[in-house]
């Protein structure tokens, strides 16, 4: 997961005072279109960098215990397929 904080700008081209946008990468659509969070914090760029800190860590804290379940479970199935047992 990647992510990216933005600091915005004004139509005239001015950056906006105290303002950042944090944006995370979620992955491709089935048509291949990229998505995305973001969320616009206000604030100095050490808050913007601790929320996506803190969002980064939250995700994988969520969703690790996720992986070396699939991971042993195709290793598994492969087993199966190729070996018959």
């Amino acid at each position: 997961m990647a992510g990216q904080i933005i600091k915005p700008k004004r139509k005239d081209g001015s950056f906006i005072e105290d303002t950042w946008y944090v944006r995370i990468f979620l992955g491709r659509e089935a048509d291949g279109k990229r998505r995305y969070f973001t969320k616009t914090i206000h604030g100095k760029k050490k808050d913007a960098d601790k929320y996506l800190t803190a969002k980064i860590v939250l995700t994988l804290d969520t969703y690790s215990h996720v992986l070396p379940n699939m991971q042993l479970d195709a290793t598994t199935r492969i087993e199966k397929l190729m070996f018959g047992t």
